[in-house]
C-alpha cells in the first residue's frame, strides 16, 4: 500500500518513486565526496542531475 494512502491519497492516481540518493553519484566516492563538500550542487555529476526535468517527464507520460 502507498504510504500517501494513510494521508486520504487516491490509490487509483498515478505516481512514481525518485529515488534520490542516486543524486549523491554513482559510485561511492562521488556519494562521500558530496557529502563532505561545502557546495555539493556544484559537483558535475550532481548539477548534471538537476537539470531540467521536463524531458523525463515527457517521456514517462507517452
Amino acid at each position: 500500500m502507498p504510504a500517501d494512502e494513510h494521508f486520504g491519497g487516491d490509490p487509483e492516481a498515478p505516481r512514481f518513486r525518485v529515488v534520490t540518493s542516486l543524486l549523491y553519484g554513482r559510485t561511492t566516492e562521488q556519494r562521500w565526496e558530496a557529502v563532505r563538500s561545502a557546495d555539493s550542487v556544484a559537483s558535475p555529476w550532481i548539477a548534471e542531475n538537476l537539470g531540467d526535468p521536463g524531458p523525463v517527464f515527457q517521456k514517462v507520460c507517452q
